[in-house]
């Protein structure tokens, strides 16, 4: 028995016993014959592409994993994730059809930035790294002003 033959094996037994079926049942419902599986599942007989095929639709697993070429045992979604996924893919493309205010408001943003973001857009490379050192600098106003605020603050209650 070769190792793919092995994993294989493994696995389908795994995937059944997994799902509380016996080899009858399986066989019942795939349409083949218990000593099919029975020997499927000891190594001794190897499927052919169309019976992996109809395993890998019975247990929602790809071919890749029920041969052992992957650890993953599910490599497409089910039918409420393609939902979940499809109404995430549609809140996109709403919000995609937004202008620059409207987002503002879904954020709950000042509208003088969604203006503010329009003139950026206008602007060069350049300006833009210019505009981004002066908010620098402003910040280290800001910053400085706050300072003195605070330090003032402080002088004034122990003096008082």
């Amino acid at each position: 028995m070769n190792s793919e033959a092995n994993v294989f094996s493994i696995r389908l037994k795994e995937l059944r016993t997994q799902q509380g079926i016996s080899q009858y049942r399986l066989a019942e419902k795939l349409g083949l014959s218990r000593s099919m599986i029975s020997n499927y599942e000891q190594g001794i007989r190897e499927p052919d592409y169309k019976t992996i095929i109809l395993l890998a639709q019975y247990f929602s697993v790809s071919t890749d994993y029920l041969l052992g070429v992957t650890g993953v045992k599910n490599q497409f979604l089910t039918s409420d994730e393609m939902e979940h996924f499809s109404q995430l893919l549609k809140q996109i493309d709403d919000i995609r059809k937004f202008d620059i205010n409207q987002i503002a408001d879904l954020l709950e943003i000042s509208a003088n930035y969604g203006e503010l973001i329009e003139k950026l857009k206008s602007l060069s490379n350049i300006s833009i790294s210019e505009l981004d050192n002066y908010i620098d600098l402003l910040k280290i106003r800001d910053s400085v002003e706050n300072e003195k605020r605070t330090t003032s603050s402080a002088l004034e209650k122990e003096s008082s």
